[in-house]
């Protein structure tokens, strides 16, 4: 019989024992259209073989050899040309419909290799006529959706993530470096970053106590006649400067004991009270002996090198004697002496 393309109005001869009743999807071989190719009647010559193929049969295509029966250009008209396919699409239009159903919505191409040459087929009634190649449908959406590119996995960025380490250790050691310069080898700051290197230390001044020692310093309780019970230091301080050093300044401080400071006094060396006279001079005379700035009979004033001369701390006014736990004694500063 002969069928023509619905898309490029191809005609082409096609044996009618290849058709079932329900019809076969067929492809043409030059547009590669696919469209169902129905028996021209009920009654014409369509074997009991050829109706009972399965409907997994029908899902297969036939492919159209276009070399078969080409339409001439002159407009030669084929065999069988008053057959009436519209009212044959018509007729089977219900089971076209039952077998789309079954389908997936989108008809899945068949390879070339699985399409049967409608040129060279084989009675219908043989058991052993080559078949074309049975595609499961299933399986043939499982190798489409596999065929699907898979986007790649981004790359690890190990690259980039080495570069920042290697800048990150980079600015360590550099940071590690500078620090090194500045605290142990400022010399080498560069200078016109002078403004990096630390301040330098000048040398304290020496006020006159580096070289002030003392000697015999002893601390004990004087019950003054006229003011209570008085604590008392008493010591030597030696003058080791090369030279001569006048108005000598002490301190004594003294401390609990947790180490808190209870009391500090100010006193000039030089001013020597013996233990009667404490006893029995009043405060203010006492205080007034240790203000004595050029000390008992100008002792305090250029006191050569390597000489000693005493000194008295007296404290009055303790809340709490038994409480006492240490004391000290300090220079707080002298002065050149003339000599």
């Amino acid at each position: 019989m002969i069928i023509q393309c619905e898309k490029c109005h191809t005609k082409f001869n096609l044996d009618e024992s290849l058709l079932k009743k329900e019809g076969v999807r067929v492809r043409c071989s030059v547009c590669k259209h696919i469209f169902l190719a129905s028996p021209p009647e009920q009654g014409l010559g369509v074997s009991d073989e050829t109706a009972d193929f399965s409907l997994q049969e029908l899902e297969k295509t036939v492919a159209l050899d276009s070399s078969v029966v080409q339409e001439e250009a002159t407009g030669a008209e084929p065999k069988n040309q008053g057959i009436d396919f519209d009212n044959l699409f018509d007729e089977s239009m219900k089971d076209i419909d039952e077998l789309e159903a079954m389908l997936p919505e989108e008809p899945l191409p068949v390879s070339e290799e699985e399409e049967t040459d409608i040129e060279k087929p084989e009675p219908a009634g043989e058991e052993e006529v080559e078949e074309p190649t049975s595609v499961d449908l299933e399986e043939k959406e499982d190798s489409i959706e596999s065929e699907k590119p898979v986007t790649p996995p981004e790359p690890e960025k190990r690259g980039k993530s080495r570069i920042l380490l290697v800048i990150f250790i980079i600015i360590l050691m550099a940071v590690s470096a500078g620090i090194y310069i500045f605290f142990r080898a400022p010399q080498l700051i560069p200078s016109f970053l002078s403004f990096l290197k630390p301040a330098e230390r000048q040398a304290a001044t020496d006020i006159g106590v580096k070289r002030l020692d003392f000697k015999a310093v002893t601390g004990s309780f004087v019950k003054s006649e006229h003011s209570g019970r008085f604590f008392v230091i008493q010591g030597l301080v030696k003058n080791n400067y090369p030279k001569s050093r006048s108005y000598i300044l002490i301190k004594g401080t003294i401390l609990d004991n947790k180490q808190n400071v209870i009391m500090k006094k100010l006193v000039y060396a030089g001013n020597m009270l013996s233990k009667e006279e404490i006893q029995t001079m009043s405060l203010d005379e006492i205080n007034k002996s240790m203000k004595n700035r050029n000390g008992k009979d100008d002792k305090n004033i250029n006191v050569a090198a390597g000489t000693i001369i005493p000194f008295t701390i007296v404290f009055s006014n303790l809340e709490d004697p038994e409480n006492l736990g240490e004391f000290t004694v300090e220079a707080v500063s002298s002065s050149i002496g003339a000599k």
